[in-house]
């Protein structure tokens, strides 16, 4: 058989699919901010239903409704004594610190090559927190029981950036006061910007980032009247570039416009784009403004 495929034009608007770095972020951050969450243009990878099954676990209430998600939470209240990180890295290292927000034993479990990573940072860390850690030689599963006591510790960041993110939210939970994470060598620090972005958003309290080396919680009390302001606002899923960048370079083969939602792209596609003559609009992560790239002569 032959098949004879014609050119053709591919124009419209599309919004990229979320970028699992935000959405299991947001789920967190949406666990401990006690109150309603609205996540707009959630994920559906099975890392954020991982993530999503955690904190339901861990006592939050989700509700689906269409492309929103809908989290109702009253903090860290576990209803299971044991939670399943799936096959998700950054999961296992962001919700271990926030499993540690209980006094109930918590038994923490993943599978693939969760099972074979070496998890020898939280049986060094979280002693110092006042968490009683039990590992199989480093190794899943973990048994987890806090309370966290925030206190001045200094962690290794070259090992993995997400473990810091949980300790940042764990202790922005725990409404840490006058003490500092000190972070040597840390890698990968756009995603701890990230971080503290979602953490802000939610209203959570933001430790003072002293370049990337120390993240000082200052003394004094949150201010409550922030955080249950922001629980009425919307939160928009951050696209990821990677899904953002698959559109546009359909668009570049296919059509001579596009809209992207909220994409985490970078400029590269963009000024692709430029230089071949296309328009590309571009929306922000609030869906408010839009850039546009007018069309080369």
């Amino acid at each position: 058989m032959i098949a004879t495929i014609q050119p053709s034009h591919l124009s419209g608007s599309i919004q990229a699919a979320a970028s699992k770095s935000s959405m299991q972020r947001a789920c967190a951050a949406a666990l401990v901010t006690k109150g309603k969450s609205v996540i707009k243009n959630p994920g559906h990878s099975n890392d954020d239903k991982a993530a999503m099954d955690i904190i339901q676990r861990l006592g939050a209430e989700i509700i689906i409704n269409n492309e929103e998600l809908i989290i109702n939470s009253e903090g860290v209240k576990p209803v299971s004594s044991e939670i399943d990180c799936g096959e998700s890295g950054l999961s296992i290292r962001m919700f271990t610190p926030l499993v540690a927000l209980s006094e109930k034993q918590i038994t923490i479990n993943g599978g693939g090559s969760l099972s074979s990573r070496p998890m020898d940072f939280f049986d060094e860390v979280l002693p110092q927190l006042n968490v009683k850690v039990q590992s199989k030689n480093g190794k899943l599963p973990l048994v987890i029981q806090g309370p966290v006591i925030p206190k001045n510790i200094t962690v290794d960041g070259s090992l993995s950036s997400q473990f810091l993110t949980g300790l940042l939210m764990a202790y922005a939970a725990s409404d840490a006061k006058d003490v500092s994470i000190t972070v040597n060598n840390l890698k990968s620090r756009p995603y701890i910007d990230l971080t503290l972005n979602v953490m802000k958003q939610f209203g959570m309290k933001v430790p003072e980032n002293k370049n990337y080396e120390s993240f000082y919680f200052d003394p004094m009390t949150h201010d409550s009247r922030l955080r249950r302001r922001l629980q009425t606002e919307d939160r928009t899923g951050r696209s990821s570039a990677r899904s953002a960048s698959c559109w546009m370079s359909s668009a570049l083969r296919l059509s001579r416009s596009m809209s992207v939602a909220r994409p985490v792209c970078s400029s590269a596609s963009m000024i692709t784009a430029f230089r071949r003559g296309f328009s590309v609009a571009v929306s922000n992560r609030a869906g408010s403004a839009v850039r546009n790239f007018p069309s080369a002569a």
